[in-house]
């Protein structure tokens, strides 16, 4: 009987240090704004680090999707570059590959109309964002034609100091 309670004592303590060491390794949640300027831009309301991972799910996608990755706050007008992300119908995975600060749009291509003209007659549309709903380390939009994405955090680092994250 001792042994019973010794054993389970042991697995408490354990289980117990692998949660703690799990919320310490943990960042703070990850929260999803819309742009007010501008609805076709959303982004994360603190700094992401580098390593951080989301599950990206896509629906009711229209011709060629892509997510665009800026890491610049959303309010930065020149940034160093975009990353274009390929979207399929489903789950995805990105993985953030630098830290800092960073913004998304998702836009796709078509033939003609408004937009970002590109060679061929190709343009690029940033799709707004007609509706939005979030919760700790969830974002859930809906974007024009019905298209859906969310996404879900999967791996949230702890936030460096600030000065280091100031671009």
């Amino acid at each position: 009987m001792n042994t019973g309670l010794t054993v389970a004592g042991v697995l408490a303590l354990v289980f117990s240090g692998a949660a703690a060491n799990a919320a310490r390794g943990q960042g703070p949640p990850v929260n999803f704004a819309v742009a007010k300027g501008n609805n076709t831009i959303f982004y994360p309301t603190r700094a992401l680090r580098y390593g951080d991972r989301f599950e990206v799910n896509a629906h009711h996608l229209y011709e060629y999707n892509r997510l665009m990755v800026v890491p610049c706050r959303p309010d930065c007008e020149k940034p160093n570059f975009v990353l274009a992300y390929p979207l399929q119908f489903g789950v995805q995975h990105l993985r953030i590959p630098i830290s800092g600060h960073y913004y998304f749009w998702l836009e796709r291509d078509q033939i003609g109309g408004p937009g970002v003209p590109y060679r061929g007659g190709w343009t690029r549309l940033a799709m707004p964002v007609v509706s939005s709903q979030g919760t700790a380390d969830n974002f859930f939009a809906t974007f024009d034609k019905g298209t859906t994405l969310s996404f879900r955090t999967l791996d949230a680092y702890p936030v460096a100091d600030v000065a280091y994250l100031k671009h």
